[in-house]
């Protein structure tokens, strides 16, 4: 989920302070879409209107903001957690084809999550990458080249085939709408299921949006032997961009006039627009000549994502990204005689292999001359990989070692021919400091850029640890009291319903962390699905027995349930919830209860622990470490949680369980 919000709204700089609190917004990016006045208010250090509502004709001025003050907060939030981001968005729809036609529904309003399409409402992300690798004739020789013609030929082939991906996503549709006529609810529930569907099936039949893409720039700047972010890599990414355009402009004319355009499809929109006047400009007469007759078939066509799952089979680097690690160590158990290198803490024997970037080993493969016969046999010593990677066409050029400035250059004369915009990620070493996060910034957006978001390495919680952090002595138990519970509890409430069980799950929490669970089979209680928050209060008698009261809603529709505890129908479950809440009270990180639940072999979706386990997940700030090593990659250390789910930062494989 990207969630947004103007420079211009009134509680902008609340919205920037929010992901302070890790409890209060996860699972989402944040942004803020900032405008021309506001920058221009930056530069001259002057005040800019607070407003509302933000794009009203006539909207009541509620303030006038010192625009550095708003900046400041923006930056510092930027260089202490990656967040927000910045959207420059008067860039945005001045730029964006599809902006054209705003009064008829297709205004961009935000994001997709990664912020490379910009989307106006009940619109669909659609995307398609091209490997750029595959178009590089005679790699890592003095006469590698981009076969420019095979990538037009292929990107053309590749826009035909997301426009019939529209075709399919229409008749997916049409297959939800019969299944709502055969349901069983009745007609008022139907009418507004219809009423969405039929709505996100007419914005893409109106517009056909599609999302052409590229994956493996950083690895094909390195095999023509240039470096990520010198002027030629520069050069080459802007002919690389320009070329995918053209292409899928071409083929997006074509098809018009195969199939008609899209539905409204107007001229007259289009004539004065910035953006469509630079590309329809580069065709060849007869196509020009074709559009002018014809028209296109997609609103707007282009975009580059993240591709981070995409990249992991392709075995390239992500996007427009360049390599993020030329190689890291994997252990294996050692068999059959293997030299052991490591002994864990329970005494098994391990040995130890680097593994390299797929682009970088190829580079290795084909320069021989850096490496021994024994190490073509075996592996390269660490001192030996030190050498080639100052000797490769990598070298200074990996995700911590770009200069800034070359990085958003490079992202700016990509965006020049992007329909959309693009995920792209400015990484920044630890010891940056925020002018110049503010200087990257400013740059993106006097550069044409849709979007800047920087990562300061170490910046965020749990994904890269300094090794001099100090630690708790971990070979001693430490007993810890739990805090005393007040009698009024916050909690959320999980509603699971599968195969006909109902389960219920209530999570009492304390300063906004999970404190205490109550839950199980939920056959005997009745909480309205629509409630998703509560309060547990807890009455204490004489006898020092205790009894949870559940709360919920307010006013006239207030429901209480008395003794919470007696109404679930979980006496083999009671236990269970009683010991998940001694060790959230004292202490017990979200994660090794959830890990330890999921270790269950008899474990099935439907199982009590299961759902446990996924409704506690909520609770685990993204970019919280996992301790052990990729079941994928082998790679040490880069196992975190996202959103729930298990992500390597090194291969990108996720699993969510």
């Amino acid at each position: 989920l990207m969630l947004s919000i103007s420079v211009h709204h009134p509680q902008v700089m609340e919205f920037i302070k929010i992901k302070k609190d890790l409890t209060r917004v996860t699972g989402a990016n944040i942004s803020v879409r900032v405008t021309d006045e506001f920058m221009k208010a930056v530069k001259t250090d002057d005040h800019y209107t607070v407003r509302w509502p933000v794009d009203s004709d006539s909207p009541e001025v509620h303030d006038h903001f010192k625009a550095t003050e708003v900046w400041d907060a923006l930056i510092e939030g930027a260089h202490a957690s990656a967040e927000p981001g910045v959207l420059f968005w008067d860039t945005a729809t001045r730029m964006t084809p599809s902006d054209a036609y705003t009064d008829v529904g297709f205004g961009s309003v935000s994001t997709n999550p990664c912020g490379e399409i910009i989307l106006s409402p009940y619109d669909s992300c659609r995307l398609m990458l091209v490997n750029l690798t595959s178009f590089v004739l005679k790699p890592w020789s003095q006469d590698a080249k981009f076969d420019l013609g095979k990538f037009r030929a292929i990107a053309r082939k590749a826009q035909r085939l997301m426009d019939d991906m529209i075709d399919l996503e229409i008749a997916q549709i049409d297959k939800i709408l019969a299944k709502i006529d055969n349901d069983p609810e009745n007609e008022e529930v139907k009418y507004y299921e219809r009423n969405l569907w039929n709505t996100i099936r007419q914005v893409a039949i109106n517009g056909r949006r599609t999302g052409l893409g590229i994956t493996g720039l950083g690895d094909t700047i390195a095999m023509l032997g240039q470096t990520y972010g010198s002027d030629d890599s520069i050069k080459t990414t802007e002919e690389i961009y320009k070329w995918l355009t053209l292409a899928s402009y071409e083929e997006s004319i074509q098809l018009a006039k195969e199939r008609g355009a899209f539905e409204v499809f107007n001229h007259r929109k289009e004539k004065d627009h910035p953006y469509l006047n630079r590309v329809i400009s580069e065709l060849t007469p007869d196509v020009i000549e074709d559009y002018h007759t014809y028209g296109r078939r997609n609103i707007a066509n282009t975009t580059t994502a993240p591709a981070g799952s995409v990249s992991c089979l392709t075995q390239t680097t992500s996007g427009i990204e360049p390599a993020f690690m030329l190689y890291y160590k994997r252990r294996k158990k050692a068999q059959n005689g293997e030299e052991v290198m490591f002994v864990d803490e329970l005494g098994d024997e391990w040995t130890e292999f680097n593994v390299y970037h797929h682009g970088f080993k190829q580079w290795l493969d084909h320069t021989s001359s850096f490496y021994t016969e024994e190490d073509r046999q075996t592996r390269w010593k660490p001192d030996d990989i030190e050498i080639a990677v100052k000797h490769s066409p990598y070298a200074g050029a990996t995700a911590n070692e770009i200069n800034w400035r070359a990085k958003v250059k490079l992202q700016s004369v990509a965006q020049k021919w992007i329909c959309h915009a693009i995920s792209n990620t400015t990484n920044l070493p630890a010891d940056i400091d925020t002018e110049t996060v503010k200087d990257i910034y400013m740059l993106g957006w006097e550069l044409g850029c849709k979007g800047v978001t920087v990562y300061r390495d170490g910046s965020r919680s749990g994904v890269l640890v300094s090794t001099d952090d100090k630690k708790e002595d971990s070979t001693v138990i430490i007993e810890r009291d739990a805090p005393k519970r007040p009698e009024e509890l916050e909690c959320d409430i999980y509603h699971t319903s599968v195969k006909g069980k109902k389960w219920a799950v209530l999570v009492g929490l304390l300063d906004g962390k999970p404190y205490e669970v109550i839950g199980g089979s939920a056959d005997q209680i009745e909480i309205p699905s629509r409630y998703r928050h509560g309060k547990l209060y807890k009455r204490t008698f004489k006898t020092r027995n205790s009894k949870y009261d559940l709360t919920i809603g307010e006013g006239d529709n207030q429901l209480v349930v008395k003794d919470v505890v007696s109404v679930f129908d979980n006496p083999n479950h009671a236990g269970y919830t009683r010991v998940i809440s001694t060790s959230l009270r004292h202490g017990v990180p979200v994660q090794y209860l959830v890990e330890q639940m999921q270790k269950d072999k008899e474990m099935d979706m439907f199982s009590f622990s299961k759902v446990i386990s996924r409704c506690l997940k909520n609770y685990i700030v993204d970019g919280t470490e996992v301790d052990r090593t990729c079941p994928e990659c082998g790679a040490e250390g880069s196992l975190v949680y996202q959103e729930g789910c298990v992500t390597c930062n090194s291969c990108g494989s996720s699993k969510c369980g």
